[in-house]
């Protein structure tokens, strides 16, 4: 029972984990993005 309770956080856990990894990948792109355009 403790094994099923202690799942759900570490599933809210890597879920943010995705979401903040797209997110970096997506201003990383931007950046790269600008900074081509200034060159």
């Amino acid at each position: 029972v403790y094994f099923l309770y202690d799942l759900s956080p570490i599933t809210v856990t890597i879920t943010e984990v995705r979401h903040s990894f797209l997110h970096f990948i997506t201003r990383l792109c931007a950046v790269l993005g600008g900074t081509f355009a200034m060159t």
